[in-house]
């Protein structure tokens, strides 16, 4: 299956990039806004995003198998606490 990322996915791979350097700042309208956009598409799109995220799931069975060991050793040491 086809992720259909193309042009978009490599805009919000660099976008995420550039925040992290520091290379630029939004302002909070900004971020809101963007936030505000980024909800509207998830809702809009969410059959391909989680068909997309079953997908990986099942090409990566020993990734989410980590993840779920990590979340579960997580879990547990915060009821230690």
């Amino acid at each position: 299956m086809k992720s259909g990322g193309g042009w978009t996915g490599l805009a919000n791979l660099l976008t995420l990039k550039l925040l992290t350097m520091g290379k630029f700042e939004l302002s909070e309208a900004a971020k809101q806004e963007r936030r505000k956009y980024k909800r509207q598409w998830a809702a809009k799109n969410r059959e391909k995003l989680n068909a997309y995220q079953r997908e990986w799931a099942k090409k990566n069975p020993d990734k989410i198998k980590k993840i779920h060991q990590r979340y579960w050793e997580r879990k547990a040491q915060k009821s230690e606490k």
